[in-house]
């Protein structure tokens, strides 16, 4: 969504710069899919426990080891 959204905007918006992009948790360019029809049976540990690792990414606590070069 936040790709599309930011390429489509540069469109519109006449100020689109060529090159590359990388969205990550910081920047809302990835996150989990919601759970939909297995909303009711993911344990609440589990979920807290996702949204811990979600926001130690955002705030970079927690490193992937992938080389953004």
């Amino acid at each position: 969504d936040v790709a599309l959204y930011t390429v489509l905007r540069g469109a519109v918006m006449d100020d689109w710069k060529g090159g590359n992009l990388r969205f990550k948790a910081a920047n809302a360019g990835v996150g989990l899919a919601p759970f939909h029809r297995t909303e009711d049976v993911v344990p609440e540990a589990v979920k807290s426990k996702l949204e811990e690792i979600e926001k130690g990414l955002k705030e970079g606590r927690i490193q992937t080891g992938v080389a953004m070069e």
